[in-house]
């Protein structure tokens, strides 16, 4: 098979010429011809040139496929360099990760993903793209469903989008549907009281106990000559678990009031419960 390289060379289009000389060079195998060395000069020179503009200008995609010619066309010590700027670009382009989940988080497959009007594919578990630095629209669709984002990458930056749609993944076969706990019955205020009763018993017992145990003491020790602040006291601390035990009681009742009357009475009285 015989090329004509009159053909594959048009006048002034140098980055034609390099992707031309690029596809020849990858189909080798299949071609008996060979490029002529002005070709691969040209086509080298070219891509050399403006991988280093692209590079520059931030359009690093268009960057890489330039390197790539020029390391398969230029000379070990200019491919050299192509290779070491393609490492490099590779540091420096954004990464954006996008995944497309249902209503309850599951990843959601069969998603059509475009970025900038061009389609890519959109795996279940999400894809991530090497994308230029700049703005990027994003659109997915599932079904009837379309959602669309503008996305502001920076260098060396990497970001994820995370779509959800309102339709349901299908479910792996023998997985049952998530089921809710089921509710307990027990209004939360019954809970609260519940709890605020057992404070108050609580207390009402610790200080009842010390009062009688401090009130034996005073007997044994100074009674009836006792000083007045010690006996007053003992008065206070019986007084305290006095209304703590009432507390605990009136409370104790409400929560048991509740629990059994159901949500129904429950508003009624938390606002009784306020007063204590």
């Amino acid at each position: 098979m015989l090329v004509d390289w009159a053909i594959v060379r048009p006048s002034g289009a140098t980055g034609l010429r390099g992707a031309l000389v690029a596809a020849l060079l990858s189909a080798a195998p299949a071609v008996h011809a060979q490029p002529a060395k002005e070709d691969l000069k040209d086509a080298c020179a070219a891509s050399y040139e403006q991988a280093q503009t692209l590079r520059r200008a931030g359009k690093l995609g268009l960057a890489r496929a330039q390197m790539l010619v020029c390391q398969q066309t230029c000379p070990t010590s200019l491919a050299t360099d192509c290779r070491r700027w393609t490492e490099d670009l590779e540091a420096r382009m954004p990464r954006l990760v996008v995944r497309a989940v249902d209503r309850e988080g599951r990843p959601l497959p069969g998603v059509e993903l475009s970025v900038n009007g061009d389609l890519h594919d959109l795996p279940a578990a999400g894809t991530t793209l090497s994308l230029d630095p700049g703005t990027h629209r994003v659109v997915l669709r599932a079904g009837d469903e379309r959602r669309a984002s503008s996305v502001v990458l920076a260098e060396r930056q990497r970001q994820e989008l995370r779509v959800e749609f309102s339709t349901l993944a299908p479910r792996p076969a023998g997985v049952p549907p998530a089921q809710e706990p089921p509710e307990t019955g027990i209004p939360p205020a019954a809970w609260a009281f519940g709890a605020l009763g057992v404070v108050g018993i609580g207390v009402a017992a610790v200080l009842g106990i010390q009062g009688h145990a401090d009130r034996d003491e005073l007997r044994e020790s100074c009674a009836p000559n006792c000083r007045r602040e010690d006996v007053d006291s003992i008065r206070r601390r019986w007084t305290i678990a006095a209304i703590a035990g009432a507390v605990g009681v009136v409370s104790s009742g409400l929560a048991l009031w509740i629990a059994v009357d159901g949500g129904e009475s429950s508003s009624t009285m938390v606002g009784v419960g306020g007063r204590f």
